[in-house]
């Protein structure tokens, strides 16, 4: 079961705070990083799962993108963990927030991977609960009230249902401050990104699905046949064919 009703759910809450204060910067680093990791994900069908107000799949060549969930502004009106689309039928799905805000995201998780097609990409946004946005956030009551997920966790589920991650990168390394206070800790903007890169407010994760016992196999080219070489009779032998043609 989800709460994603929109204006009064998990991502309702979470819609409006991405839209002001801390939350556009957080929005906008967002939007950069999956345009940058989406940019080179082909395909005829797309699927976005949470923040339905905004494109994250917009710079994927995939010619068909939908969003899907119960709230407004979704093309598939559905169910996160009963999508009504087939099996293995989905180039790219892109699962923004929504394990945060599902009440079972392995449930989730496990939906998307079936719509998934062998050799399709799976990208995941997420909060680190182990950052400095968390530190601040959390106590004081965020707005999207979500299970924050380790990276560590959503790894090992992925392996389970033969998700291989190729890319995995972070963002935000500020704390929730006011736009006033941001250039006093600009600098752990820089420094994180250095020093302690897996501090990231956010966190995004590329896979690919696979299929097991599934492997490419190349073509089988029949080598060319070589012929024989030609054996070169020397003097002597060429001589004694000769007289015995005389005899």
């Amino acid at each position: 079961m989800l709460i994603q009703k929109d204006g009064g759910g998990k991502t309702g809450a979470a819609e409006r705070w991405f839209g002001g204060g801390f939350g556009r910067l957080v929005a906008a680093q967002e939007q950069r990083f999956c345009d940058r990791l989406a940019a080179d994900i082909f395909g005829f069908y797309g699927v976005q799962l949470g923040m339905p107000r905004r494109r994250l799949m917009r710079r994927s060549p995939v010619l068909l993108r939908v969003r899907a969930g119960l709230e407004s502004g979704c093309e598939i009106a559905a169910d996160w963990s009963a999508l009504p689309l087939a099996d293995e039928s989905a180039d790219l799905v892109l699962l923004a927030h929504a394990l945060e805000a599902a009440e079972e995201p392995r449930a989730v998780l496990r939906e998307a991977v079936r719509v998934l097609r062998p050799e399709g990409r799976l990208l995941i946004v997420g909060f680190n609960p182990w950052s400095l946005l968390a530190a601040f956030a959390r106590p004081a009551g965020a707005p999207w009230r979500g299970r924050w997920l380790s990276l560590a966790r959503v790894k090992d589920w992925l392996a389970l249902l033969q998700i291989t991650v190729t890319r995995g990168m972070f963002a935000v390394f500020l704390p929730p401050v006011s736009r006033a206070r941001r250039r006093r800790f600009g600098w752990l903007e820089l420094a994180g990104r250095r020093w302690w890169p897996l501090a990231g407010g956010v966190y995004f994760l590329l896979g690919i699905k696979r299929r097991e016992g599934m492997r490419l196999v190349a073509p089988a080219f029949k080598k060319p046949r070589r012929l024989p070489a030609a054996r070169v009779a020397d003097v002597r032998e060429r001589r004694v064919l000769s007289e015995n043609a005389q005899q």
